[in-house]
């Protein structure tokens, strides 16, 4: 008798209720934590060994200016290449050269962010914040690294933010997941008669 072991898939993960619904498949082996925090941020994370994190931000409808950018209004209502021109506006970040990509068979524009050579955010906390979307905000340490994909999909800008101690591992396993990413059509209110 002959047995043939084949891996098994793992299990896909849906957000139905963010802004542009999504699904992903996680490579086999790899146990994810999921947190649908609201309609306008999804927490990926890593195994707790892994300390790595990996966030869908669909930014603009509630953007509030920080520290680190307040020149920008609360009417930035940004694009895929608005939000990357927005990031190189940030005085305490340096920002690579931009590299196209597609996530679910729509276009996107991945670059790393690293704070700048000195950097004392904001009143000297040593933290650059990145963007604040309602009551949420995003922050760089100084000396970190993380690398950000921008893209237009549907009615919203998402923004990927890809994080953590093990970041040449983590972006390689990001990766995998951005590739098994689907989109799926967002309801959207009917206008009045």
């Amino acid at each position: 008798m002959s047995f043939l072991w084949t891996r098994c898939s793992s299990p896909s993960h849906a957000f139905a209720s963010f802004d542009e619904p999504y699904s992903y498949t996680p490579p086999a082996g790899l146990a994810l934590s999921n947190y649908e925090v609201d309609r306008q941020l999804v927490r990926i994370a890593a195994p707790s060994d892994r300390e790595a994190d990996f966030d869908v931000w669909s930014v603009g409808p509630n953007w509030i200016p920080t520290c680190s950018a307040p020149a920008r209004t609360t009417k930035f209502e940004p694009t895929a290449a608005t939000f990357i021109d927005y990031l190189r506006s940030v005085p305490e970040l340096t920002v690579s050269a931009a590299t196209p990509m597609t996530i679910g068979g729509s276009s996107a524009t991945m670059v790393d962010i690293t704070t700048a050579p000195g950097a004392k955010g904001c009143p000297g906390d040593g933290v650059v914040h990145l963007w604040k979307e309602a009551a949420m905000e995003t922050r760089l340490a100084s000396g970190d690294t993380e690398r950000i994909i921008a893209m237009d999909q549907g009615d919203s800008t998402l923004v990927f933010e890809v994080y953590g101690e093990d970041l040449p591992g983590w972006w390689t396993d990001a990766q995998a997941i951005l590739d098994t990413i689907t989109f799926q059509a967002a309801a959207r209110a009917l206008p009045a008669p």
